[in-house]
């Protein structure tokens, strides 16, 4: 594999107007300034079937957004296991699309946004300096869970934590990201930015681990963490790979007059169940419907008007929206208990 070649800052004395500039901000960095072969699009999964349009997809997870007869690199669903290549390894040899084709995902994460990463290098036939083994690197810690950072060196867990943070910045477009992304697959990055982002999620998983409580209550096998912060199913991963997160203070949302949501003020306490991927043997699919039947059998016992149940699909689901479910943790985790294997 030929080294990579980092990405250098001009000096103060060529350019002291692009000191202040961080990464994602120097037009250098960007591979393809304006001229990415692909239209890269995350879709809402809520979207209806009907409205959805892509040429090839990834990881698109959401079975009625799936299209027939158009590809879609995924490493879930049946026939497929732990050593499934991942999306990005999958990017590796797939035909490639004719130019400006539409890709999509239902959710960047590290593996898809490396994936898009990949077509996009190998469309533009610059795969000299193409980081294979950072491509593996990223698909096994997709295929085998977090747990395995702590078996990675140092290095690459700031590139992976940075490929992380770009994937779910809220702030960034799709593009950008996917411009982010190739500069790092080829080492053409700022070390010191890659470094900064990487250490920053660590602070951000370190305050909410110190905020949140974490109880294993399988060893290996089922974790609850009751918290307030975004990285609680995170945290969960890194002791089990099926979570039960407890936000005792979910903010309820409400419509203004703009027609989008935004907190009341008023908050609920809200569950969500999840597993790490499709390849956990837990039955999550039968935890949501015996959930769902405790829901209105405590609804009845109170006469209550049911307002809403438990749903989602085989791999997360949580209680009702905006309201708090009349369910207690301790029955919420009896029920997923029950359907571990």
């Amino acid at each position: 594999m030929v080294p990579p070649k980092f990405f250098t800052d001009p000096s103060p004395e060529e350019n002291k107007s692009k000191e202040e500039l961080s990464f994602a901000e120097r037009p250098e960095t960007a591979p393809f300034p304006g001229m990415l072969p692909y239209d890269f699009v995350e879709i809402n999964p809520r979207t209806p079937p009907e409205e959805v349009d892509y040429d090839l997809g990834i990881e698109i997870t959401e079975p009625k957004l799936l299209k027939e007869g158009v590809p879609n690199l995924d490493h879930h669903g049946p026939g497929t296991d732990t050593e499934t290549p991942s999306a990005c390894e999958q990017a590796l040899n797939a035909e490639l699309p004719p130019e400006k084709a539409k890709i999509a995902t239902v959710r960047l994460d590290p593996d898809s946004l490396t994936a898009m990463a990949v077509l996009a290098i190998r469309k533009k036939g610059d795969e000299v300096l193409l980081n294979r083994e950072l491509v593996h690197l990223v698909s096994r810690l997709d295929r085998l869970g977090l747990r395995e950072l702590q078996n990675i060196t140092d290095t690459d867990e700031e590139i992976y934590l940075a490929l992380s943070s770009i994937a779910f910045d809220r702030d960034m477009d799709t593009d950008k990201k996917v411009e982010l992304a190739v500069d790092i697959l080829q080492g053409r990055y700022d070390p010191k930015e890659v470094k900064q982002r990487a250490e920053k999620v660590k602070e951000e998983k370190q305050k909410a681990r110190e905020a949140s409580e974490i109880m294993e209550i399988v060893p290996q096998k089922l974790v609850v963490v009751i918290s307030k912060d975004r990285f609680a199913t995170q945290l969960g991963y890194e002791y089990a790979p099926v979570v039960i997160a407890f936000n005792p203070e979910m903010p309820v949302l409400g419509r203004g007059e703009d027609g989008k949501l935004s907190p009341t003020g008023e908050t609920y306490k809200k569950f969500t169940v999840c597993k790490y991927d499709e390849h956990v043997p837990a039955d999550l699919e039968g935890a949501l419907k015996e959930l769902q039947q405790a829901e209105e059998n405590k609804a009845k016992e109170q006469s209550l008007e049911l307002k809403g149940n438990w749903g989602g699909r085989n791999t997360i689901f949580g209680s009702p929206q905006n309201r708090s479910s009349l369910l207690s943790l301790g029955e919420v985790i009896d029920i997923v208990k029950k359907h571990l294997s």
